[in-house]
């Protein structure tokens, strides 16, 4: 028998099935390294930087990105729908604009978004569970411990009108190892920020030996850790399939603190 939230549940299913494929060409596009590192020798010091991507991730990775959050945000409407095909009083009309336009799941973005708390004194007011209510409250962004629902509600709204737009942006840490001559030096750098103009401005420099040796003679290995993220500085600074992870997670663990009322 199918219960009424199956359909929020296979919305998440479908979020999850976009994360998928999005994290399989995010790892072809690392693969290539677009990105270029150079190398000085100067004083005995050789500093090693990676100041340039060379191919930005392509747009196609945005789509995949607006129909996971496009998924993930569904789910949680189809809730409010059927709790409002179950409990509206007077009953729910979807003919009636005002009757669709309550019928969606509210997130408060700030103190202002009067028509999200608007939103949802009037489902309280046609009768939805008490229970279901607490439940709507207690997971908004504004509690503190939901931030993922913030996250999701302002790249939905980004969706609507444009591609959630991505770039190179961190690097958490990277390892290089230098030769000059017969000796290996090596470091790794602490945690650093890549500029939000696809340039990761300075990097590492490493002691080299004292006595002079040809350029041509000093070998590098540099692996920055490197990954996509979403280029809107309000977004956490971290990977795009990470915070993606999150905001199915949340939604997933949302849907199933409604079940009891239907």
């Amino acid at each position: 028998m199918r219960h009424k939230l199956d359909g929020a549940r296979l919305k998440v299913v479908r979020a999850q099935e976009h994360l998928d494929s999005l994290k399989a060409e995010l790892r072809m596009y690392l693969d290539e390294k677009p990105y270029e590192v150079l190398m000085e020798v100067k004083d005995g010091y050789a500093t090693v930087r990676v100041p340039e991507i060379k191919i930005g991730p392509p747009l196609r990775l945005s789509t995949l990105v607006g129909d996971c959050l496009t998924n993930a945000r569904a789910a949680l409407d189809y809730v409010v729908w059927q709790l409002a095909l179950t409990h509206f009083d007077p009953p729910f009309n979807p003919s009636r604009s005002k009757d669709r336009e309550i019928a969606s799941f509210p997130i408060i973005s700030g103190d202002r978004d009067h028509r999200s708390r608007t939103k949802i004194d009037s489902l309280e007011k046609r009768k939805v569970p008490s229970g279901a209510m607490t439940v709507i409250r207690d997971v908004q962004p504004e509690n503190g411990r939901n931030a993922p629902m913030g996250w999701l509600r302002q790249l939905v709204n980004t969706d609507k009108h444009q591609l959630p737009l991505l770039t190179v942006g961190h690097v958490h840490s990277t390892e290089i190892l230098v030769r000059r001559g017969s000796a290996w030096s090596k470091s790794v750098s602490g945690s650093g920020i890549i500029s939000m103009s696809l340039r990761i401005p300075t990097s590492a420099a490493l002691n080299a030996e004292a006595s002079p040796v040809p350029l041509d003679d000093v070998q590098v290995d540099c692996q920055p850790d490197v990954f996509v993220a979403f280029e809107d500085l309000s977004m956490p600074q971290g990977a795009v399939d990470w915070l993606l992870e999150e905001i199915i997670k949340t939604v997933a663990d949302v849907i199933p603190r409604f079940d009891t009322f239907f």
